[in-house]
């Protein structure tokens, strides 16, 4: 008795372990033509002048959106995830994007990238679910995007099964 549930604790944990790398996988893109970028006009950066030396001011914010927040598919299933960095009030700074995923006691960390104005940006990351992966997993990945001095979080959560 303790034989199983010893492998099956080993087989959920190389099943997080896979959706971890199936997750980095997806966020760094499997195809060229997965991120496609919304580019509008470029407003610059705001900034003041002291003795002759530019000084950089921060000004304005982002909304960070993240879709679907809550999915579920099959192994063998393609999901598309989307991001959307949206700024207002003249926001032009780098935003930095990372993602931690756990599920049941394993937690990986994943940089998603700096991305650099123009906004409104666009990143779509397409993910198929293997099919080595169990029915029943669900992971939880925590994103959060640092841009001036501004942070933003969001949750989502892959159900397979």
């Amino acid at each position: 008795m303790e034989n199983r549930a010893a492998l099956a604790g080993v087989i959920v944990l190389l099943a997080i372990i896979i959706g971890g790398i199936i997750l980095a996988a997806a966020v760094h893109g499997t195809r060229d033509d997965t991120a496609p970028v919304i580019t509008p006009t470029t407003v610059p950066s705001p900034s003041g002048t002291i003795a002759g030396n530019q000084i950089p001011v921060h000004q304005g914010s982002f909304e960070f959106r993240i879709s679907p927040m809550d999915s579920q598919a099959k192994p063998g299933e393609s999901i598309t995830y989307v991001m959307d960095i949206l700024p207002s009030g003249g926001f032009n700074d780098t935003v930095h994007v990372t993602l931690v995923v756990s599920a049941l006691f394993v937690t990986r960390n994943y940089d998603l990238g700096t991305y650099e104005p123009p906004y409104p940006r666009r990143i779509e990351y397409p993910l198929t679910v293997p099919s080595s992966i169990p029915s029943g997993i669900t992971l939880e990945g925590k994103i959060t995007a640092d841009g001036g001095e501004i942070q933003r979080k969001e949750t989502i959560h892959l159900r397979v099964g």
